[in-house]
């Protein structure tokens, strides 16, 4: 048997945490609901996942928005359309989830959002699909399981 391998692209998404809520965002050009955070750029190869996932927060949440980076805490994997391109092919996304305490400032959403909801994570269940339902879940089994050791 052969093998092939995939190709990949990497993320960094934040379950960004307020009151034992997360947030969640309503996509701009689809009806699909999506965590913080986005893709690593080539440009971005040797720039650290904080850094990176600091930008995506600054880029979609606002430059006021504060927290404390309690680190990865879930890898999972995710298929998406990709909107931007004409043929709309399918990409492949390993996704690195990182837990983000909220400490304060206002969400200004960026133009790839149109909404989002504060929400407790067994609620945010009826909002992500696919790949990210399958963090959100892991999430929750690190939640549940005192926060102790990464979920994969």
């Amino acid at each position: 048997m052969s093998f092939t391998p995939e190709n990949y692209q990497i993320a960094a998404k934040a379950f960004l945490v307020k009151d034992g809520r997360i947030l969640v965002c309503k996509e701009s050009l689809t009806e699909n609901w999506d965590l913080p955070g986005g893709r690593i750029g080539k440009e971005e190869f040797n720039t650290s996942f904080d850094e990176v996932l600091e930008r995506e927060i600054k880029e979609e949440l606002g430059p006021g928005v504060k927290y404390k980076n309690n680190g990865p805490v879930v890898i999972f994997k995710h298929k998406r359309e990709e909107i931007t391109l004409d043929d709309r092919p399918t990409i492949n996304i390993l996704i690195i989830g990182f837990e983000l305490e909220y400490i304060e400032g206002d969400v200004e959403l960026s133009e790839e959002h149109r909404g989002y909801h504060w929400v407790y994570p067994k609620e945010a269940l009826k909002y992500l699909s696919d790949g990210q339902l399958d963090g959100l879940k892991k999430y929750i089994r690190y939640v549940k399981n005192g926060r102790k050791k990464i979920v994969y």
